[in-house]
């Protein structure tokens, strides 16, 4: 069954999801799941491995990259429910997760703070897609709900955009030339608003959680083996450079480019551009 995502706690977010954001995440679909694989296998490796058999819940599923290799390693006994709030990402999952026969995945448009999940779910996993709620406490407080006794929520978040020069150097560089807004509200919903690790701890032992951890993950963001001009040109279609950049004139646009590749280019040796990340990821106990 798929839920409409109407006016609601999250509707700004459903928007930009859906709307602003979507066509770009499914037309770079491939490099972003190779991007984001590390972090994705880190988090797999912080709950100890999946099992076969195991009924996993995934939250800001995307394009499917997660629920696609999670399935495969839960098996045909497991279950994977993919949840988004992005009609034309989900489109793009449940197509991937039909190519690759997967009878064990299913997919729900809804939003997970508010989806009236049927419990007994032995972990709730998130690679990035947790961090848009417009109550924190409410949301994991439903996804805790979700679990059966004993089981876990994990999940992977950025640290603060000052740790992520992924990201903040292209930010900093195209503020030359374009105008890129600043949130005044660094607990906004978006990439950033679980940066503060112990507010985020706090937050799932308001919902009840137990057994509550955040441990750093550092790794190098890889934006493939290709030119730097490549490479830079898909670096501004992310992050806070993105909608700035495809809405420049092109002679802007051409001088973000310039302003970004001076600034990333230490960071581009043998072929690749790598920029260091910063990531937190956070587990808990149901009780």
């Amino acid at each position: 069954m798929s839920h409409t995502v109407g006016p609601g706690p999250n509707a700004e977010m459903a928007r930009y999801w859906g709307e602003t954001t979507a066509p770009k995440w499914v037309r770079l679909q491939a490099r972003l799941d190779a991007q984001l694989f590390p972090y994705g296998e880190a988090l797999r490796q912080a709950v100890g491995g999946l099992r076969e058999g195991q009924r996993i819940v995934d939250v800001g599923c995307g394009c499917g990259g997660t629920v696609i290799h999670n399935a495969g390693l839960v098996g045909p006994a497991g279950e994977v429910l993919g949840i988004d709030i992005s009609g034309p990402m989900l489109a793009r999952a449940r197509e991937r997760a039909g190519e690759a026969g997967l009878g064990q995945v299913s997919f729900e448009r809804a939003d997970a703070q508010v989806f009236r999940f049927t419990p007994g779910y032995d972990l709730v996993m998130s690679r990035f897609g947790i961090m848009f709620f417009d109550d924190p406490p409410a949301a994991f407080l439903n996804l805790r709900r979700a679990l059966r006794p004993a089981g876990r929520i994990a999940f992977v978040c950025w640290q603060a955009l000052r740790d992520n020069p992924w990201m903040a150097l292209p930010a900093d560089a195209a503020r030359q030339c374009v105008e890129i807004s600043r949130s005044d509200d660094p607990h906004a919903p978006g990439p950033f608003a679980f940066a503060d690790a112990e507010r985020v701890v706090a937050m799932l032992g308001m919902a009840g959680f137990t057994n509550i951890t955040a441990t750093a993950f550092h790794h190098d963001m890889e934006l493939g083996n290709q030119t730097l001009e490549a490479s830079v040109e898909h670096l501004i279609q992310l992050g806070p450079v993105g909608q700035a950049a495809s809405e420049a004139a092109p002679e802007l646009h051409d001088q973000i480019v310039v302003a970004v590749t001076e600034a990333v280019r230490p960071y581009f040796r043998e072929g690749r551009l790598a920029i260091p990340s910063a990531a937190w990821i956070l587990q808990a106990t149901a009780p």
